[in-house]
């Protein structure tokens, strides 16, 4: 990864937003709130930050059982479903991605950040990462 990287977000596939919630927030102290941004329709999240420099944790609900995270639930059961990582160049990260034997499950793609201008995305396959899924996203 280039020396720029920072990561942004855990991602934690739940089974029910209420439950690990509760559990959650006790743990890590403070409480949840939507996401800024919404999501793409087919999982309910809420977001815990304690600061702007630290990373975010994100419990994400499968909404559409046929959806990546209902699978990955029925796969592996709960846990950590990603780590986002914001990196200054994508295509620059993913040429060393590939050098170091990574393969893209996604190529790069756009989405809109809570309202903001688009983010440029990839995701780099667990199997090539020791079981992780890495969201990459190109920050300036």
């Amino acid at each position: 990864m280039s020396p720029d990287a920072a990561v942004r977000r855990i991602a934690i596939a739940v089974r029910s937003l209420e439950k690990a919630r509760r559990l959650f927030e006790t743990l890590l102290g403070g409480t949840f709130a939507p996401p800024a941004g919404g999501t793409d329709g087919t999982v309910r999240s809420l977001v815990w930050r304690r600061g702007p420099a630290e990373p975010a944790v994100e419990l994400i609900q499968p909404l559409d059982e046929d959806g990546a995270v209902a699978r990955f639930i029925r796969k592996r059961g709960e846990g950590i479903h990603h780590l986002t990582v914001a990196v200054k160049d994508l295509e620059g990260t993913l040429r060393l991605v590939a050098e170091a034997g990574g393969r893209i499950v996604r190529t790069p793609s756009y989405y809109r950040r809570g309202g903001g201008g688009p983010v440029k995305e990839a995701f780099v396959h667990p199997k090539d990462a020791h079981g992780v899924l890495f969201h990459l996203v190109e920050e300036e």
